[in-house]
């Protein structure tokens, strides 16, 4: 079982000699086997507990048992107790995904926070096989069949060489202590329900399940890996950024064949399930306006584009810039430099603005546009209400939310990447001139 493990972990180039490790460990079967693996393999590591607060004494016995393997390794130990029930209640989510979002948000914290390399947890091969069936009944893509990456960013899983009677093999063989989590023998859990019923019917017909599914994941995995480079150069023929919109050109995907794969490929990525990825699909014959959502995204199906942003910004709609910046990178990155008006070079574009320096009343204020706003277009003496002007130059929802104007107290200067404003064009009688320019993300 040792050599395996070293075996795992040098062809997936799980880890370094040398790496700190952190151990998510219940004090189950798994997690006790990976953490025995790693002491007797004399690699650096500690141990993290979650208490749940689900189970009563037995979570709490759990912890016990957890800290004093700990102890007996002579390893740091965290633990930490959630309101696992109230944190689902407050979200709306199951106490499943509750404990999950808790857990691994609580890891990452723990690991940068203590400078660990890795994040290990104890999936093994057949959590590999019930991922599959259970992606499979729910409906997913090809990606969602390529079962539990060994490796992934910062987060590593050991056991992924070996199935769960191996590892009960192997706590025998070591007469090591575990705890048994009752709620894993209740079969309302979609797991374990595949787990003690789906599975033994089906190896009764099929043998071999576990190792033909797991030989599956593998050759699907490789026939993602090559989709996902024609998925890739698809991209980027029909979604470009700009304006901070993802923006898909509807003209395009017509000529596109297997259109609903690759609109899910790309659409999954900004969190868009396959049930609202069909219903974009059926948008694109029907008239503009529509908007459908993802837990972080939107995405507006308009006349020409279909226009992605991401919801509830987490800049305020106001900031004062300070004087004498060179740049600022959020909300969005603007660069600024004063200039001699007789060393200025005008370039033509939307990105740059050249403003009268000596007009300007400072801090500049860059904020959201406002119902009642209007601004003197450059080249025109008379006011123009933005609402107008949005209009008039096609600006979809989206690209409205998205606007950012740049104030001198209360008067606009520049429509960011739009159009500056008349009264602080620069003129033959400018001295100093502000050059912004608007840096595309």
């Amino acid at each position: 079982m040792i050599n395996k493990l070293k075996q795992h972990i040098t062809q997936n180039q799980l880890f370094a000699e040398k790496d700190k490790i952190l151990l998510t460990v219940s004090g189950g079967i798994d997690s006790v086997a990976m953490a025995h693996l790693f002491y007797v393999s004399n690699y650096n590591f500690a141990i993290a507990h979650c208490n749940f607060q689900l189970r009563g004494k037995d979570a709490d016995k759990d912890q016990q048992f957890v800290e004093l393997l700990a102890k007996q390794y002579k390893v740091e130990f965290f633990t930490i107790n959630f309101d696992t029930k109230q944190y689902a209640e407050e979200k709306g989510i199951s106490i499943q995904m509750a404990a999950r979002e808790l857990r691994y948000a609580w890891f990452e914290e723990i690991r940068t926070k203590h400078h660990f390399d890795y994040i290990a947890t104890a999936h093994h091969s057949d959590d590999v096989v019930e991922t599959m069936l259970i992606n499979l009944s729910r409906g997913t893509g090809i990606k969602g069949l390529t079962g539990i990456k060994a490796k992934n960013n910062k987060i590593i899983r050991p056991l992924l060489f070996s199935n769960r009677n191996e590892i009960k093999e192997y706590l025998d063989s070591t007469n090591l202590a575990f705890r048994e989590d009752a709620s894993n023998n209740e079969i309302y859990y979609s797991r374990n329900f595949i787990r003690k019923q789906i599975i033994p019917e089906l190896e009764k017909f099929y043998p071999a399940l576990k190792s033909n599914i797991l030989k599956t994941s593998k050759h699907l995995k490789q026939a993602d890996d090559i989709l996902k480079k024609e998925v890739e150069r698809v991209k980027k023929q029909i979604l470009r950024f700009e304006n901070n919109l993802h923006k898909i050109d509807i003209s395009q995907l017509a000529k596109i064949p297997n259109l609903e794969f690759y609109l899910y490929e790309i659409l999954s990525e900004f969190g868009f399930n396959s049930s609202t990825c069909e219903d974009i699909l059926n948008s694109l014959n029907s008239i503009s306006g529509k908007i459908f959502y993802s837990p972080d995204y939107q995405l507006l199906r308009d006349r020409e584009y279909l226009l992605i942003s991401r919801i509830n910004s987490l800049f305020a709609d106001s900031i004062a810039i300070p004087d004498n910046s060179k740049k600022i990178i959020t909300p969005i990155h603007l660069t600024f430099e004063k200039i001699n008006y007789q060393d200025v070079k005008i370039l033509k574009s939307k990105n740059i603005a050249y403003l009268d320096y000596n007009k300007l009343h400072l801090p500049l204020v860059l904020r959201k546009w406002k119902n009642a706003d209007y601004f003197y277009p450059l080249g025109m003496t008379q006011k123009k209400k933005l609402s107008d002007f949005f209009i008039n130059n096609k600006l979809s929802i989206f690209e409205k939310e998205n606007t950012w104007l740049l104030c001198s107290e209360n008067e606009i200067v520049w429509i960011v990447n739009q159009r500056i404003d008349n009264r602080y064009k620069i003129t033959d009688k400018t001295t100093d001139v502000l050059k912004i320019t608007f840096v595309e993300k």
